[in-house]
């Protein structure tokens, strides 16, 4: 079975499991959450990753590469 055909089949699965209303809005939220996470990585995701280099370089005394 292939990766893909995998999780395609898992994400089904939670589909078939998620019933209603309630779970309507359990995956609308998600999606906003992601959403958000999305946004936030490519607003920040460069100045995280730097501040980030730089703390590991501070504690550890070596570079990240």
């Amino acid at each position: 079975m292939t990766r893909v055909r995998k999780i395609r089949d898992e994400v089904l699965a939670f589909h078939r499991d998620q019933r209603g209303e309630s779970s309507t809005l359990s995956n609308v939220m998600m999606l906003a959450v992601a959403a958000i996470a999305v946004v936030a990585l490519i607003a920040f995701g460069k100045t995280a990753f730097t501040w980030l280099k730089e703390m590991w370089e501070k504690i550890t005394g070596s570079s990240m590469g």
